[in-house]
């Protein structure tokens, strides 16, 4: 065979050679791309709805109260266009991931007519911005915003002293006057009651829990206990109170002004 002759056969080897080379090439491409392509799945991040929210809620009722970072709950409302009254009280616990938050346990308990019932409630939560949401079988719209004052330390140095009180349970309101002493002992009388109780500063929150106690043989309470939590606005020194009965079908509610 002459010497263009091997060239010729060297050539066309190296020719038949890249071909399937590149072939195989691209076979190892494609898989790599079919193996890469469906990316990852982001990983859920849990909503952090902690804080002490006002606002107001569609129909014009005011709205205030508490988000644990365990997820409970308690929240005050107002009457419609009446916002220094208590119309009710939504307490419950709640939890969710990317902003969302829903509670499968919240309960109303509503002043006006003696109802206690579950209530849907859900939100979307910004943390230390916004939480916005609906309540009620209604899907009642709320909006609220945080209130920097969630962060500071609760002491009862500053719940301390007189007050002229509004308390409710949905089947009796009587008008009481308050006493808290420098070490959390509270008590009172109003409308044939007698009113005794304690608050202890939570660690985690500008707030208090309490525990509270009703008695007095003219009392409509009479023989009634309820366990809670205290928030005290400082900048209008009002003392709000939401505390349920052990099995949440009552709940004791307290709007109270300082008096000195």
């Amino acid at each position: 065979m002459g010497h263009r002759s091997r060239r010729l056969m060297a050539m066309g080897m190296a020719a038949l050679l890249g071909a399937c080379g590149g072939g195989g090439g691209g076979s190892s491409s494609t898989a790599a791309d079919a193996g890469g392509g469906g990316g990852t799945t982001p990983t859920p991040v849990p909503t952090v709805a902690a804080g002490w929210w006002t606002g107001s809620t569609a129909d014009h009722r005011a709205l205030t109260g508490l988000v644990f970072a365990d997820g409970s709950f308690s929240l005050l409302y107002s009457a419609q266009d009446a916002p220094d009254s208590v119309a009710g009280l939504v307490q419950g616990s709640g939890a969710g991931v990317d902003g969302a938050f829903a509670s499968t346990d919240a309960i109303d308990f509503r002043l006006a007519d003696g109802t206690v019932a579950a209530t849907p409630f859900s939100a979307t939560a910004v943390t230390q911005q916004r939480f916005d949401g609906s309540l009620f079988d209604d899907g009642l719209g709320f909006t609220t915003t945080f209130n920097p004052a969630f962060a500071r330390t609760a002491a009862l140095e500053d719940v301390a002293g007189p007050y002229d009180a509004q308390a409710a349970r949905p089947d009796d309101s009587l008008a009481a006057t308050l006493s808290i002493d420098a070490r959390g002992v509270l008590t009172g009388s109003g409308t044939g009651c007698r009113i005794d109780g304690s608050l202890v500063p939570r660690s985690d929150a500008n707030a208090y829990g309490i525990v509270l106690a009703l008695s007095g043989d003219d009392c409509a309470s009479d023989g009634l206990a309820f366990s809670g939590i205290a928030l005290f606005d400082a900048d209008t020194r009002t003392l709000y109170v939401m505390a349920p009965n052990a099995d949440r079908s009552d709940a004791l509610v307290v709007r109270a002004a300082r008096s000195d």
